[in-house]
């Protein structure tokens, strides 16, 4: 009884243990299994906030690289604004420089219209003065002509009176050995004054005169219009940057302003200036014509030469200082080509052609620093005289 209910109990016991630890290892299973699951939940949390902050410093990253990116863009689209920008100045200084150079080309063909025009005028002029002085010269000899044969008819007369009256011829010879002394003092007068000069009767002498006078007020009135001409001019060369032309075009119109002050048309002693009384000694060809000059006139062309040829070397090697472009014709002083004309003794035309002669060369020589066209003597440029003969080419003139 006992050993059974000792084995029940054992049994029991043994039962109840299983039962126990049966129980019990599930909920040990199902702790250990959520230990382990949060443990991996938090390797996740770990892992994705790891993933989260790499992304995040992956867009920081990209973020930078594209705001880097932007900014190099940025910088190069400015630049390429800035050289297109300057690329539009220079075309516009270009543009603005081709301009000016067409306008100045404009307005030195409208002068050289112009002065061609005044040639021609002054050459028609010319033309009817001396068709007057001819007119006036055969007027002279048909009068001369015409009192001739009166004293001849007069002295048949008076040897057909000598017949008659011998007191009246006696008259008639006193009156007529009196009209003979006076005409023999009035040759004597003449070939004093051609002993002196004086070339033409005193009327040809009073025109010529009154021409050179309103030339010379001419020349006077248009030296005062080109003032404005000239401010210009200095203006142009400043907004250029061409120091160095720019002080040689200040002198230049100082030089001559000064040169034209030291002579007043209006107060000139024309009648005692000898050019008036000379007679043509040389002759020059231009244009295929030939024109006749005194020796005075001849010196006013030599000297617009070699005036031109001093100026030229002095444009040209301001230019070559400059490092400009060769171009004698856009010079101020090609263009006004006045420089020691008083508006006397021969067309300002005529000075102009020659000084711009002599002023290509001089540019030429002062451009290329060289003296190929002429020498320097005592201090001033002088063209040589083989050029100046070649350019000139004055030859001897009977009148």
């Amino acid at each position: 009884m006992n050993a059974t209910i000792l084995n029940r109990i054992v049994l029991a016991a043994v039962i109840g243990s299983v039962l126990g630890f049966g129980l019990g290892a599930p909920s040990s299973a199902h702790a250990q299994a959520q230990a382990t699951r949060d443990q991996q939940t938090s390797e996740e949390d770990q892992s994705e906030q790891a993933g989260v902050r790499k992304n995040r410093e992956k867009r920081e990253a990209r973020a930078a690289q594209a705001a880097e990116a932007n900014r190099a863009n940025g910088d190069a689209i400015r630049a390429a604004a800035e050289e297109n920008r300057g690329r539009a100045q220079a075309e516009a200084r270009q543009r603005d420089n081709a301009q000016r150079q067409a306008e100045q080309a404009q307005r030195s063909r409208t002068e050289d219209r112009g002065a061609r025009r005044d040639e021609r005028q002054e050459l028609y002029r010319q033309q009817q003065s001396q068709q007057a002085q001819q007119a006036q010269r055969d007027a002279a000899q048909a009068r001369e002509q015409k009192a001739r044969q009166a004293r001849d008819q007069q002295e048949r007369s008076r040897d057909r009176q000598d017949r008659y009256s011998p007191d009246q011829t006696v008259r008639d010879r006193e009156q007529a050995n009196t009209t003979r002394d006076r005409r023999d003092r009035d040759d004597d007068r003449n070939r004093d004054s051609s002993r002196r000069g004086q070339w033409g009767s005193k009327l040809e002498t009073q025109q010529r005169i009154e021409q050179q006078r309103n030339q010379a007020e001419r020349y006077q009135r248009e030296q005062r219009a080109s003032q404005d001409r000239t401010r210009r001019d200095a203006i142009t060369l400043q907004n250029q940057g061409r120091t160095s032309q720019y002080r040689y075009h200040q002198d230049y119109y100082s030089r001559l302003r000064q040169y034209n002050q030291r002579y007043d048309w209006q107060r000139y002693d024309y009648y005692n200036d000898p050019y008036f009384y000379s007679a043509p000694s040389y002759r020059y060809q231009r244009d295929g014509r030939y024109y006749n000059i005194n020796r005075y006139a001849a010196d006013m062309l030599q000297q617009a030469i070699n005036y031109g040829y001093a100026e030229g070397i002095r444009a040209g090697r301001a230019d070559r200082y400059d490092r400009w472009r060769y171009s004698y014709r856009d010079s101020f002083a090609y263009r006004d080509a006045s420089y020691g004309y008083r508006g006397m003794y021969v067309s300002q035309f005529d000075y102009n052609y020659y000084f711009r002669q002599g002023f290509q060369r001089g540019y030429e020589d002062g451009y290329y620093g060289r003296r190929h066209y002429g020498r320097q003597y005592n201090g001033s440029d002088a063209i040589l005289g083989t050029v100046l003969s070649l350019i000139l080419n004055l030859q001897p003139y009977r009148y």
